[in-house]
């Protein structure tokens, strides 16, 4: 028999079968074929890579909400936490002389130590995503808000979703604004993701 920790699984993480698996499976795959419909080539980035290029790409505070740990040389390593970092050194590296404008797409795990919400606890999730990179003005924000407005009906969810807009700059320009300390600043990034804009909120700000 099992004994303790063995018999059980970390914390936010958790296991998918029989049903579940499959509609999570038909999910990616739809979504996927939605990508593929619009010329967004699917690209696999590494599961594992050095901590500064998360840094900054969603900036330190962001990246260092993943799981780190260093390599036999001492070089600082994150379980990936968002893919969109390796996407955009793909293309500035990989892709550097690729005419523009690129169009990837992703399914993939990501992993973060975040703190535990009102909504379904995971340190562990899968992100499904796309990159338009090298279009002006708003062609690229345009052709995406139609790609999810797209999957959402193809899921059947027409009406009872929300697209939310948001960027990491946005959110670091606001907090050297209001010059917020950082446990207030790490308080008002929980209340955002958890999209608390109540009374909690704004007690944040003026603290």
């Amino acid at each position: 028999m099992m004994s303790d920790p063995l018999s059980k699984i970390p914390d936010g993480m958790r296991y998918y079968f029989g049903k579940e698996a499959r509609l999570r499976r038909s999910i990616e795959d739809t979504v996927m074929q939605v990508f593929a419909g619009w010329s967004y080539e699917e690209i696999i980035t590494p599961a594992v890579d050095y901590l500064a290029l998360f840094e900054r790409g969603m900036g330190r505070d962001e990246a260092h909400r993943a799981f780190l740990f260093t390599d036999r040389d001492g070089r600082l390593l994150a379980l990936r936490p968002d893919v969109t970092s390796s996407v955009a050194r793909a293309a500035a590296t990989l892709f550097a002389k690729q005419e523009r404008p690129l169009r990837f797409c992703y399914a993939a795990p990501v992993f973060r130590q975040q703190t535990q919400s009102r909504a379904e606890w995971r340190r562990e999730s899968t992100q499904l995503g796309c990159e338009f990179i090298g279009a002006g003005g708003g062609q690229a924000d345009m052709e995406v808000l139609v790609i999810a407005t797209e999957i959402f009906e193809r899921l059947e969810l027409s009406g009872d979703y929300r697209i939310t807009i948001n960027s990491v700059e946005i959110f670091n320009g606001i907090s050297e604004r209001l010059a917020l300390a950082p446990e207030a600043r790490e308080k008002m990034r929980h209340l955002i993701d958890i999209r608390d804009a109540g009374d909690r909120f704004w007690r944040c700000l003026r603290s």
